[in-house]
Order: structure tokens, then C-alpha cells, then sequence
């Protein structure tokens, strides 16, 4: 709606009274200048020196011509409006929506450029794509926390391991049943927690069993869920319309999804949870006490493993970014010198990268056992080929893990 002529005089008469209220303070603070450069330079008989030298004045001058062409600028345009105001209006309209077309257009080109990089890595090169889809054909196949469980072809699911303990005191266990998946049929995916396991159907429903001392196994009214992550306190479900929803602890805000939207990949921490997004960013909630969420400047990201800790990125260029915890062994965050990758998997305290030559990269450490002790060993970071039967043991993703098969 156009404004009316007396609004628009008024603007005129108060950017005339601005333009006024501006000359006069630059010719105070000129006057103002002049006499203190006099007084410091002993005396008015060196001011024609003054006037040829860069001095406090030419700072007023220059405020000044930036606030003179401001206003002027805001004179012609309110003069302009008040000639025809309905035109004027109409005018900017136009403008308005010319601009927000050009932003449009903008984000839309930024959009195909990251999707054009994204799959310059994931298809552009033969070998890559049929690591990929080797990968694919396993993720989410395997799952381990206190207990393994392991997803068939036909789509039942088989666990074995701890089933029956959760210690709550000195002595004192009680039963969680997180390898009570026998009658489970259908399933695509499959995720665990220390004493719980999810599991997705074909369907898009989402089952779980084990621990729910926070609600982590409340998923019983989830549908049209592609994608499940637990971390054992929280369980997250990524649904078709690529929102996200999360059941169980929430003390850190790390089921504070509801907001998220253009997801196609998550992953939880003990107390975050991460998502990726379609243009190749990332948002994370939760704890954040050692960086392990500031992912806010991460670009053209095709893929995102978490830790309890610690997050990892694989940009469309085969390189890895990194945030959180980095402490243990060589750094399980310094992934900076990462090439070439087409994978990436986190444990509790290391992260590993799988190369398009079918090497195997990984920062951090791992344990073995020594008389019962954990016994804390380097993990090495040298680019070394590996069998498909070794690469299981090099996956091990601290609350889970996948195993990816390589072309040899």
C-alpha cells in the first residue's frame, strides 16, 4: 500500500533537518580540530602546515561526505516517491521481487554446484561407485554395544552377548533383554546402544528392546522412518519427509530435533546428536562441552560419523573434517591430511577412513586386552592395504560398527 504525500514530506523535512544536524557538527568538530593541531604544533603561525597534513579534521570530513551522500541518496528517492506514490510503490514491489528472484536463482546454483560435487565423488568415478555400493550392502548390518547383533539377508535379526545385566549398584544387575530379536522379521536396519537395540523395518516402523530407563525404546508410534541411530540413552529416527524425531534422555538437549528439516543422514553421540543436511551441511544438538557440535561452518558434507565425543565429516572432495575430543593416542580428530576418502567410521576414541585405493587411514587409539586390563596402543596412521576379513577389525565404532567390503 502506498504511502500518502504528508508521510513523505514529513521523511523529506526530517532527512533535510539530519543533513543540517550534520553540517553543523562537522563544522564544530572542524573549528574544534583546527585549534587543538594549533595548539599542539605551537601556535596559529604553522596552520597553513596543518591544513596540508593528514589530521584529526579529515577524519570529520570524511563522516561527514559519507553522511552528506547517505541523506542525499534518501532525499531523491523519497522526492521521486512523492511525485506518484502509487508508481513508487509498484516500483519497488518489482525490485523487491526481482531481488528475492536473484537470491532465489543464487541458492538454487549453489545447490546444483554442491550436488554436482557431491556426485563427481560418490558416481563420477567407476571404481568409487562400486565401493560404495559394497559399503551400502553392510551399513547398518552389524551393530555392537555390551552385546553384537547382526542383520540376515532374509531379515531377521541375531544377537548374542550380554542380555540379562545392568549393574546398578555394588552386586547388583537387572535384566534388559537387548538381544531379544529372534521374532523379528523384515529389517533393513539396525542400530545399538550399551544395552539396547533398535531395528527398522521395511515398512518404515521402528522396534526396540533393552534398556528404557529414559524412553530410548519408546519408538512403538514411529512410521515412515529411513534411517535409525541410538546411542543407548536417545534414539533418533530420520523419516521420509526428511524431519527427524527423538525419543529418550534429553539432559544436554540432544533430542531437540523437532526443528530440523532437509535431513538425509544422522548420527548420535552419548549426548548429541548430528544431521545432514541435503545442501551438504550440518546441524548438530547436545552436549557441546568439547566442541564436538560445531559443525555450523562445514560444507559439501556427504556423510557424518559421531563418537560419544567427537564428529567427523567426509566432504565431496574425498577430504575429512573434524570436531570434538582429541586427546587420545596421535588424535582422533586429526584427520586434516585425509585424502581420497569414501568412508568414514568413528569409535569411542579413534576414527578411521576408508580410501578409494582400498587402503585404510585411522587417528587415535584402540585397546586390546592384557590380563583383563585395557591396554592402550596406537593405532597406526600409515596408508596400509588390508583383506576384507582385516577391515572388520579395523571398524569398530566404540558403541557400534559397520563392516565395509572393498574392491580388491
Amino acid at each position: 500500500m502506498a504511502r500518502t504525500k504528508e508521510d513523505i514530506k514529513r521523511d523529506i523535512l526530517w532527512e533535510r533537518n539530519r543533513l543540517n544536524q550534520a553540517w553543523e557538527r562537522y563544522k564544530n568538530n572542524h573549528q574544534s580540530a583546527n585549534f587543538v593541531q594549533a595548539r599542539d604544533t605551537g601556535g596559529w603561525g604553522n596552520f597553513s602546515t596543518i591544513m596540508a597534513q593528514g589530521t584529526p579534521k579529515d577524519s570529520y570530513k570524511r563522516l561527514y561526505d559519507q553522511e552528506e551522500r547517505e541523506i542525499n541518496a534518501n532525499l531523491i528517492r523519497l522526492e521521486e516517491e512523492l511525485k506518484d506514490p502509487e508508481a513508487y510503490q509498484r516500483k519497488q514491489e518489482c525490485i523487491a521481487k526481482e531481488k528475492q528472484q536473484k537470491q532465489e536463482r543464487k541458492e538454487r546454483e549453489q545447490e546444483r554446484r554442491a550436488e554436482q560435487e557431491r556426485q563427481k565423488l560418490l558416481n563420477g568415478i567407476p571404481k568409487l561407485k562400486i565401493i560404495r555400493e559394497q559399503i551400502a550392502k553392510y551399513q547398518g548390518c552389524i551393530a555392537t554395544g555390551l552385546h553384537t547383533v547382526g542383520l540376515k539377508v532374509d531379515g531377521s535379526v541375531v544377537a548374542v552377548g550380554n542380555n540379562k545385566i545392568r549393574k546398578i549398584g555394588f552386586n547388583k544387575w537387572i535384566y534388559c533383554g537387548q538381544c531379544n530379536t529372534s521374532e523379528w522379521r523384515n529389517m533393513v536396519a539396525i542400530s545399538t546402544g550399551w544395552n539396547n537395540t533398535v531395528g527398522l523395518k521395511s515398512d518404515g516402523i521402528v522396534v526396540a528392546v533393552g534398556e528404557n530407563k529414559y524412553g530410548q525404546c519408546n519408538t512403538g508410534e514411529w512410521r515412515d522412518i529411513v534411517a535409525i541411530s541410538t546411542s543407548g540413552d536417545h534414539t533418533v529416527g530420520l523419516k521420509s519427509d526428511d524431519t527427524v524425531i527423538a525419543v529418550g534422555k534429553n539432559n544436554y538437549g540432544q533430542c531437540n530435533t523437532s526443528e530440523w528439516r532437509n535431513i538425509v543422514a544422522i548420527s548420535t553421540g552419548l549426548y548429541h546428536t548430528v544431521g545432514l543436511k541435503s545442501d551438504g551441511t550440518v546441524v548438530a544438538v547436545g552436549s557441546n562441552n568439547l566442541d564436538q557440535c560445531d559443525t555450523g561452518k562445514w560444507r559439501n558434507i556427504v556423510a557424518i560419523s559421531t563418537s560419544s565425543d567427537h564428529t567427523v565429516g567426509l566432504k565431496s572432495d574425498g577430504t575429512v573434517v573434524a570436531v570434538g575430543r582429541n586427546n587420545y593416542g596421535d588424535g582422533q580428530c586429526n584427520t586434516n591430511g585425509w585424502y581420497d576418502v569414501v568412508a568414514i567410521f568413528t569409535g569411542l576414541y579413534h576414527t578411521v577412513g576408508l580410501k578409494l585405493d582400498g587402503t585404510v587411514v585411522a587417528v587415535g587409539i584402540h585397546t586390546s586386552a592384557s590380563g583383563g586390563l585395557p591396554i592402550y596402543t596406537s593405532i597406526m596412521t600409515t596408508p596400509k592395504s588390508y583383506s576384507k576379513d582385516d577391515i572388520a577389525f579395523f571398524l569398530p565404532g566404540g558403541l557400534r560398527f559397520q563392516i565395509a567390503e572393498i574392491v580388491d
